[in-house]
């Protein structure tokens, strides 16, 4: 019966299943067309005539303005360029792919062509506007009106033919899917009625089930319970360890250190190893049982990819060295060294795995490897490879490697040591950090461990330089040095740099903490190196407040640190009172030649080449184009991907006029001898053009807004702007071109 029954409700329930199938099919087709005659259908096409018209009426009233006195010759040409882009548009394209067949268009499009042809050549006879022309022109452009309204009224005739059409289709659908939804709405009955029955028989062993879940959940809930419990005391217990065995191993550093008889001695040295092994396994039993009670807090900072690296390279090398090891490691060119993460974490597992490396490797190779790569739009993925030339682990040991009290064998913890926890560990963290480890080996040739983790970019501003020998410098014996800059991973690299050197270093982290520093000194600082742009005070105020300091103080040397490096910034970092100035991302070659100037007395960058003295002249047009490409290849795609080909021809078809207008206004502006004005149009202009992608026209534009007040050197930038007008727009036309031959291939 109830095999009988199952096959019925299957059967019935298909059919509704295909019924729901039609339903929904001719509801997409329903709602697909309603759509299209609710979307206006060439609704776009018919508004670009409409602008067309608009733009023939404006023309009319510039020409009666201008034959009046009320508006300029100029105002009126402006209005013909702006009629005959628009009739650019809908001659080309689309538009004549859909209407090219039509009588009205055809028609309407040969009276404007030849009223274009004709006032062109009129133009170019008279040079331009003047009075007579502007009389043909007034006698011809009310001829254009008819042949406008005839092709609007075309265009509006397709509109309502393809609506009607459309309606009259979605009638017939709908009478389908009334007749679909009646279909549907009786199988739909029969098989609730049918379902009913069967729920009403199934009802029993249902909750039968549910008395077994509950019961399994209970334990389940128990067994997670006693799991955390134990976590919990692991962790407390590890923790009360811990605290006084730091004591006892504090005690004993002091007794290795004092001066007792050898046996003594060497006592205490084996009481200390064996105190540090005994810390090194209640940590990794408090890691653990952090871990599994999900008491382990994350945390976020700034670092150097290089600090993990030097710390474990540097802290492991003597037992490599110890037990015949080359340890090393290597860093891939693209990697990005700037990273934001849970340093502390990554040097955690990396410490385990070269230590692992290290203990089952006799002279042989230790090699770590780092790299990232964009893992998405704000995370990098670090990758760290461990390899070595140990023992290796047998291959039936690698799927249980990373398991709790986990080693190759018995004999490789009595010969090594170790609880089995540290692997187990790593694998954690790992996880936890958004990453995994993996490990490859063969017996007797070695292991490849790869741990990865995510993390954020850190500051693009902090200095990430290869090392590098630095330029032959004068010897300069320790100094005092503070280092001002906001940025904590700045500082710890400019510290590092210089306490290599043996100065001493104190740091700063804005202008005003700056000059408080300075001016309570005792003795006062040797040098002070200076970021520029910081909250509170910037370097540039810090300075001149330092310099107004009495003597010895006020005269303590500066150099801006800055990734400022304009030309004209470092004579204004020159002017506030500093020294000299070292552009970021600092090479330390560089660094220590400043240093070496400003302390030798020596004039300040004598032979700099990365930043030149600027020239005092204005600079010349052939200098601003070898600057700056035409245009933001960049910015050309994003504007491909985002507009259509129509949109983008309507949006560079007005480029022209609107740099000529914002070049006037800045003309203007410099006439009336108003740099606010100045600063303020250019400012619109380089915005302008750089969204169009018109990149060395937004350049001049900045130059135009960092010279606003040289109306001298700004009036000589705006004609390097009206000289970049015209082989713009023919770039941009280019783009279009090139865009239609694109889609023309694919089509």
């Amino acid at each position: 019966m109830k095999r009988g029954l199952r096959s019925a409700l299957a059967g019935i329930g298909l059919a509704v299943v295909a019924s729901f199938s039609i339903v929904g099919g001719l509801q997409y087709l329903l709602s697909h067309k309603t759509t299209a005659v609710l979307s206006g259908g060439r609704d776009n096409q018919a508004w670009a005539f409409f602008q067309l018209a608009t733009e023939h009426q404006r023309l009319h009233i510039a020409l009666l303005e201008a034959v009046t006195g009320a508006g300029s010759a100029a105002t009126a040409e402006r209005r013909y360029e702006i009629f005959v882009s628009r009739l650019n548009i809908v001659s080309d394209g689309t538009y004549r792919q859909m209407f090219s067949s039509r009588e009205f268009y055809e028609k309407g499009m040969g009276e404007l062509n030849r009223f274009v042809s004709e006032t062109d050549a009129l133009l170019a006879r008279s040079h331009g506007i003047d009075k007579q022309t502007l009389g043909e022109l007034l006698h011809q452009v009310p001829t254009l009106r008819e042949p406008i309204q005839a092709m609007l009224l075309g265009i509006n005739a397709e509109i309502v033919g393809e609506a009607a059409q459309r309606w009259s289709e979605i009638e017939e659908m709908q009478r389908l899917t009334m007749l679909a939804t009646v279909v549907q709405a009786a199988l739909s009955v029969i098989f609730a009625g049918l379902a009913a029955w069967y729920i009403a028989q199934s009802s029993r062993s249902r909750r039968e089930l549910l008395r077994l879940t509950e019961t399994l959940d209970m334990a389940k809930q128990d067994a997670e319970a006693a799991s955390r419990a134990k976590s919990e005391f692991l962790a407390n217990i590890s923790h009360e360890i811990r605290t006084p065995l730091n004591g006892v191993m504090g005690l004993l550093d002091l007794l290795v250190d004092s001066r007792l008889a050898p046996d003594p001695q060497n006592h205490a040295q084996s009481a200390l190893r064996s105190a540090e092994n005994l810390l090194t396994i209640v940590n990794d039993i408090l890691d653990l049982s952090k871990l599994e009670a999900g008491r382990i807090a994350l945390e976020s900072e700034d670092f150097l990819l290089t600090q993990p690296a030097e710390d474990v390279v540097s802290i492991l090398h003597p037992k490599a060295h110890e037990n015949g090891n080359e340890l090393s490691y290597t860093i891939d060119p693209d990697t990005r060294l700037s990273l934001r993460g849970d340093v502390g974490r990554i040097r955690q597992v990396l410490f385990n795995l070269v230590g692992n490396a290290v203990k089952f490797t006799q002279h042989g190779k230790i090699h770590v490897r780092f790299a990232t790569r964009q893992s998405g739009p704000d995370s990098i993925l670090l990758t760290v490879e461990v390899s070595d030339t140990g023992i290796g682990i047998p291959p039936e040991f690698l799927g249980r490697l990373f398991e709790r009290f986990s080693q190759a064998d018995g004999s490789t913890t009595r010969r090594f040591g170790g609880t089995g926890l540290g692997l187990a560990i790593c694998r954690q963290l790992c996880l936890l950090l958004g990453g995994d480890i993996k490990a490859r080996s063969e017996v007797g040739k070695g292991s490849t461990f790869t741990f990865t983790v995510l993390c954020q970019p850190g500051p693009d501003s902090v200095a990430l330089v290869a090392p590098e020998v630095p330029a032959p410098t004068r010897e300069i014996g320790p100094m005092h040095i503070l280092v001002v800059d906001d940025v904590p991973v700045n500082r710890t690299l400019l510290t590092s740099l210089l306490t290599r050197k043996q100065h001493m270093v104190e740091t700063a982290t804005n202008g005003q903490e700056a000059v408080t520093a300075v001016s309570k000194a005792n003795p006062p600082y040797d040098l002070v190196l200076m970021d520029i742009q910081m909250p509170v005070m910037d370097g540039c105020s810090a300075t001149e407040a330092i310099r107004a300091l009495p003597e010895p103080l006020g005269d303590t040397q500066v150099i801006a640190v800055t990734a400022h490096a304009m030309a004209g910034d470092r004579e204004r970092y020159i002017g506030a009172g500093m020294n000299d100035y070292v552009s970021k991302p600092v090479r330390p070659g560089d660094l220590f030649s400043a240093i070496d100037r400003v302390m030798s007395r020596l004039p300040a960058h004598p032979e700099a080449k990365d930043t030149p003295l600027p020239d005092p002249k204005p600079p010349s047009q052939d200098d601003l184009l070898a600057a700056t490409p035409l245009l933001d290849q960049s910015m050309m795609d994003q504007l491909h991907d985002c507009l259509d080909p129509e949109d983008l021809t309507d949006m560079f078809g007005l480029f022209p006029g609107q740099a000529r207008l914002q070049a006037d206004e800045i003309d203007a502006a410099i006439a009336s001898g108003d740099p606010v004005a100045v600063k303020r149009a250019a400012h619109g202009m380089k915005g302008a053009n750089a969204n169009l992608g018109a990149q060395r026209i937004a350049a001049i534009a900045r130059e135009i807004e960092l010279n606003a007040a040289n109306f001298e050197q700004a009036a000589h930038l705006v004609t390097l702007v009206r000289a970049q007008i015209e082989p713009t727009s023919q770039a941009l036309n280019a783009q279009i071109l090139n865009t239609q031959a694109g889609a023309t291939t694919v089509n």
